[in-house]
C-alpha cells in the first residue's frame, strides 16, 4: 500500500510539474499574440477589449488564478508531501542496514563519517530525483513548444533549435558523469571531515590526557583543506557546466533572431 501511495504521490507531482510548464508556454505565446494584436489596432486599443475580452479574460484568470495555484500546489506536494516521508523512510532503512553490519565495519571507520553518510544519502537521492523529473519535464514541455511555434512560423527556425539541442545534451552527457565523479570525492571528504572532528569529540577525555593540541590541530586541518580542495575542484566543473549553458542559450537567441 506505502509503495502505490509513494507511486501516486510521485504521479502527481509529475502531472503539476507538466501543467506548471504549460502555463510557462501559454504565458509566453500570449504575450506574443498580444504584441501582434497591438501592432494590428494601430492608434485604436479601445478596440482590443472589445474584440478580444474573452482572450484577455482567459489569460487574467490563468496569470492570477490557474497559475499561481498549479504552482502553490506543486510546491506544497513537493515540499511538504512527498519530501519528509521520503527522507525519513531512506535514512530509516539506511539505520537499519548499518545496525546489521559486523563490529569491524564500525571500529574501522568514524562513527561521525558513517552517521553523516546516512543522513545526508536521504536528501542527495530527493533532490536528484526531484531535480531530474523537473528538468526533463520542462525542457520537453518548452523544447517541444519552441519546435513546433518556429515551424508554423518559419522552418528555417527550427535549425538553431535542432543544434542547441545536440550541444545540450553533449554537454550533459560530457559533463555530468565528471560532475557526480568529483561529487562523491568531496563528498568523502566532507564525511571525514565531520568524522575527524565528532571522533575528536567523542573521545575528549582521551585527547586531554595524552593527545597534544598541535597533533590534534594538525590532525583536523588537514581534513579542512583536504575537503576544501575537493570541494573547489568539484564546483569548477558545475560552473563551467552552467557557462556553456547560458552561452548556448545566447547562441540560441543569436540564431532564430538572425534567421528571423
Amino acid at each position: 500500500f506505502l509503495r502505490y501511495h509513494d507511486l501516486l504521490l510521485k504521479r502527481q507531482a509529475q502531472v503539476l510539474d507538466l501543467l506548471a510548464a504549460l502555463t510557462e508556454v501559454a504565458l509566453a505565446k500570449f504575450v506574443a499574440d498580444l504584441i501582434d494584436l497591438l501592432k494590428e489596432i494601430g492608434n485604436s486599443p479601445a478596440s482590443l477589449f472589445g474584440d478580444h475580452a474573452g482572450l484577455l479574460l482567459w489569460m487574467t484568470f490563468v496569470v492570477l488564478i490557474a497559475r499561481p495555484g498549479i504552482f502553490v500546489a506543486y510546491e506544497l506536494t513537493k515540499s511538504q508531501v512527498l519530501s519528509p516521508p521520503f527522507q525519513a523512510r531512506v535514512r530509516w532503512q539506511s539505520h537499519r542496514h548499518m545496525l546489521r553490519q559486523s563490529l569491524g565495519f564500525f571500529q574501522n571507520d568514524f562513527a561521525g563519517r558513517v552517521a553523516n553518510k546516512l543522513m545526508q544519502t536521504a536528501p542527495a537521492m530527493r533532490d536528484s530525483i526531484l531535480q531530474l523529473s523537473d528538468a526533463a519535464v520542462f525542457v520537453a514541455v518548452q523544447w517541444l513548444s519552441a519546435l513546433a511555434l518556429f515551424w508554423a512560423a518559419d522552418l528555417r527556425l527550427t535549425i538553431p533549435l535542432l543544434i542547441w539541442l545536440a550541444a545540450y545534451v553533449g554537454i550533459v552527457a560530457g559533463l555530468v558523469p565528471r560532475i557526480r565523479e568529483r561529487s562523491t570525492n568531496a563528498s568523502e571528504a566532507r564525511s571525514m571531515l565531520l568524522g575527524r572532528i565528532v571522533d575528536s569529540y567523542t573521545n575528549i577525555l582521551t585527547v586531554k590526557l595524552f593527545a597534544h593540541a598541535e597533533r590534534e590541530d594538525a590532525y583536523a586541518r588537514a581534513a579542512f583543506e583536504e575537503q576544501t580542495a575537493k570541494h573547489r575542484h568539484y564546483v569548477r566543473l558545475t560552473t563551467l557546466m552552467t557557462v556553456l549553458l547560458f552561452s548556448l542559450n545566447g547562441l540560441l537567441i543569436a540564431g532564430t533572431t538572425g534567421l528571423a
